[in-house]
């Protein structure tokens, strides 16, 4: 009567299942940091079997799937009309249901651990934690893209979560990513560009800036899931009954090899006349047309930040 039993035990095993998926990660963490003094000569002997310790700890869900995939081959080959089979069909449902939602929970366990894991080898400048795990964050790429700077193109690392993007340098010394901006998602455009070919701007108001992909499939896949989650991003902040404001962009800035004079007053830039970047219009202007500071709080809340006279001069008249 293996259909009455299974139906009895799997509810029990689920709740078992539960609490032990919920623990892996937890117990991995521990034993990798003290497997030299605990578990040396057994992480030795699965290397030898070829089989981690992650293999073991994740058995019983392969377990319980060859279960499952073994009770549809018992009721492809039992006839219509057997005694048991509405026992087994029953059974069936239950471990294909038990089987899904232990998939689920190892799922939401390595949801969690990937969280915990990369907030651990991400900080901000200042060495502040991220703070990155998250009740419903999940990551929906990652990878290393070229972003345009002032000075040219330099390579970054790229997080795409379902609610925010992250992009890090990673710290030559430690290893570690130093995270340079954290945008909501719900608070950026993006846009194809026209500086490169795999070029996609990115419009917030903090910052604005083009990455570049290398490739149409790695372009398409950005550009696609970035479009795709902003909007899902704004749709469910308004259905929870948040209100979309239109706020400041931040400028595109214009590249230190783009403009050989100061776009104000046509000075030549040399080593005596720098460059400098307004940060309200995003032009290059010498230091003596850009000598003024702004509060820009759609950029800094507090923080006064550097301006051209063009445009001090509108935001003074303005107030």
């Amino acid at each position: 009567h293996i259909g009455v039993f299974l139906i009895r035990t799997s509810s029990l095993v689920l709740g078992w299942y539960k609490a032990y998926s919920a623990t892996v990660p937890i117990a991995q963490r521990i034993l990798n940091e003290q497997n030299e003094n605990l578990l040396g000569k057994y992480l030795e002997d699965l290397k030898t079997t070829r089989h981690t310790l992650d293999y073991h700890m994740q058995a019983p869900l392969g377990q319980l799937s060859k279960c499952s995939l073994a009770m549809h081959d018992i009721l492809r080959s039992m006839p219509e009309h057997h005694y048991q089979r509405c026992e087994v069909e029953n059974a069936s449902d239950v471990l294909t249901e038990a089987t899904e939602k232990l998939f689920q929970i190892k799922a939401e366990s390595e949801r969690i651990d990937y969280l915990m894991r990369l907030n651990e080898m991400m900080k901000t400048k200042t060495g502040e934690p991220l703070n990155l795990v998250s009740k419903h964050r999940f990551v929906i790429r990652e990878g290393e893209l070229q972003r345009l700077t002032r000075r040219g193109k330099s390579m970054f690392y790229f997080h795409l979560f379902n609610d925010i993007l992250l992009y890090s340098s990673k710290e030559l010394t430690t290893g570690k990513l130093i995270c340079h901006r954290r945008f909501l998602l719900r608070d950026i455009q993006i846009l194809n560009s026209e500086k490169d070919p795999y070029g996609i701007q990115i419009i917030s108001p903090q910052k604005t800036f083009i990455i570049c992909a290398n490739t149409d499939d790695n372009f398409n896949g950005w550009l696609t899931d970035l479009n795709r989650h902003v909007k899902v991003c704004r749709e469910e902040f308004v259905k929870k009954g948040g209100k979309l404001e239109q706020k400041a962009a931040a400028p595109l800035w214009v590249q230190d090899k783009d403009e050989d004079d100061c776009q104000l007053c046509h000075r030549r830039f040399n080593l005596l006349n720098r460059r400098h970047h307004c940060r309200k219009c995003g032009c290059l202007c010498c230091g003596k047309c850009s000598a003024h500071k702004a509060l820009l709080t759609h950029i800094h809340q507090s923080t006064k930040v550097r301006v051209c006279d063009k445009c001090y001069a509108g935001l003074m008249n303005f107030d």
